[in-house]
């Protein structure tokens, strides 16, 4: 059979398929061999055998056998493609992960082709990992194939949206001054400020000296005062709206200068303070319009006079002190005054010392009724033992007549000398009462009666 010698019951290949063989009783039967699976219902394929029959002697016959095989099976369906990201949307560079798996098919799916619709070539992979570097909107393909015969496909599109990533904005800072003499105020603005994808939404201002920063909207003016000398880089800050918020900085720096101080006053000319007293001192420094017009006041004589940062004096001891008025800006720049601190106004009829501030007036009386013919004398030294310099001198003689009185007066005035100590000197001859009375404008009225048994020193 087909150029072969065969036994009956043994098979041999038709030619297009399947297989044949011969029974005893010289029948043909046929085996598809599953050769033919393959067909749809309505598809037939023929094969064929050529098999010669002989008796064994010269005598033989030969003939050709065609078969026709045709299709009972259901016809092969198109596959089902399903595609599928984790990502649809986002920033450029946006890495997607692909999913193809989820095709389905009647048999089997054995091909799986993407196109990405960029600059990148196609994959065969089943679950594809690819990256977008570039913004724009990308109608990602699909294509899956079966097995079946024919071969059929189907195709599923999935968009993928790439946006560009957010830029920052620029910031742009003006000011107006940018230089000046302490306390400078200068203007500020940002609106020559831009973002190119967004919009600006929130500005900062760091003026450099330590104040609370200006936080606000866009565009912004603001203004600053500057007090102290010295170089400031102001920071403005611009935020946008995008996601994520970028910002953007600009400095400017301003310079602010000082006007300095070339002299300072004392507006008084002289000060005398009774011990325990208090007086003001005033000072200015020149120019007026000075960046630094603080004074520093000090004194060379604690002991004698204190000064306090605002210019009061308290008289502590008697004597002199300096006070000095310092510019704070320069203190080499000063100016002084000599302050005099007297004793207070005080009588001691026993030692006769009488003290008064220098300088001040006393004005001295001294009145007696007498009783007989007497003498009063009243003296005014700068020294106890009446070596001194005689201030003042007073008294007089009254005549008495027998069992009458008379009353007799005199009175005189002197300047205090520096020290403020003087000394009076009483006496009286004779019976009388005499009464010595001391007015100071400045102190109170000291009085003190003096006879023959109770003198004045």
């Amino acid at each position: 059979m087909n150029g072969s010698q065969a036994q009956v019951g043994q098979t041999v290949d038709a030619s297009n398929g399947g297989q044949l063989y011969i029974t005893s009783d010289g029948a043909m039967g046929f085996y598809q061999s599953g050769d033919f699976d393959d067909l749809n219902d309505g598809e037939t394929r023929q094969t064929t055998a050529t098999y010669q029959i002989t008796d064994g002697t010269v005598f033989s016959n030969t003939a050709t056998v065609t078969i026709t095989v045709a299709g009972t099976g259901l016809a092969n369906t198109p596959p089902n493609a399903v595609a599928t990201a984790d990502f649809t949307s986002g920033i450029a560079p946006l890495t997607v992960n692909f999913i193809g798996s989820g095709s389905t098919d009647d048999g089997s799916i054995i091909s799986y082709n993407w196109e990405f619709a960029d600059v990148g070539g196609p994959s065969s992979v089943t679950n594809p990992v690819h990256t977008f570097n570039f913004p724009g909107t990308y109608n990602v393909v699909l294509t899956v194939m079966d097995d079946g015969s024919p071969a059929l496909t189907d195709t599923a599109t999935i968009t993928i949206t790439v946006s560009a990533a957010n830029q920052a904005p620029t910031a742009i800072i003006a000011a107006t001054p940018t230089s000046g003499t302490a306390p400078l105020t200068v203007n500020f603005d940002n609106q020559g400020s831009f973002d190119n994808d967004g919009n600006i939404v929130l500005t900062n201002w760091d003026f450099g000296d330590g104040s609370p920063g200006n936080t606000g909207g866009f565009p912004t003016a603001v203004s600053h005062t500057f007090n102290t000398p010295g170089t400031y880089n102001v920071v403005l800050t611009v935020t946008d709206n995008g996601s994520p918020a970028l910002s953007d900085t600009a400095t400017v720096t301003i310079n602010i200068s000082s006007i300095p101080v070339s002299d300072v006053n004392i507006m008084q000319t002289s000060l005398n303070i009774v011990q325990g007293n208090s007086g003001v001192l005033t000072a200015t420094v020149i120019p007026a319009n000075a960046t630094n017009t603080n004074i520093i006041w000090s004194s060379n004589n604690t002991a004698v006079a204190t000064v306090d940062s605002n210019g009061n004096v308290t008289g502590v001891g008697i004597g002199t002190a300096t006070i000095t008025a310092a510019s704070e800006e320069n203190p080499l720049i000063t100016d002084t005054l000599n302050i005099t601190v007297t004793p207070n106004t005080t009588f001691n009829r026993i030692t006769g010392l009488y003290t008064a501030p220098s300088g001040s007036t006393v004005l001295v009386e001294i009145t007696t009724e007498a009783f007989e013919s007497i003498t009063v004398n009243l003296k005014v030294h700068t020294q106890s033992d009446q070596t001194g310099t005689e201030l003042l001198s007073l008294g007089y003689v009254a005549l008495v007549p027998n069992g009458d009185s008379v009353l007799r007066s005199d009175f005189g005035q002197f300047i205090m000398p520096l020290n403020g100590q003087v000394y009076f000197y009483a006496r009286q001859v004779g019976d009388g009462i005499s009464d010595l009375t001391i007015t100071n404008n400045i102190g109170p009225v000291q009085s003190s009666f003096f006879g023959p048994a109770n003198p004045v020193q």
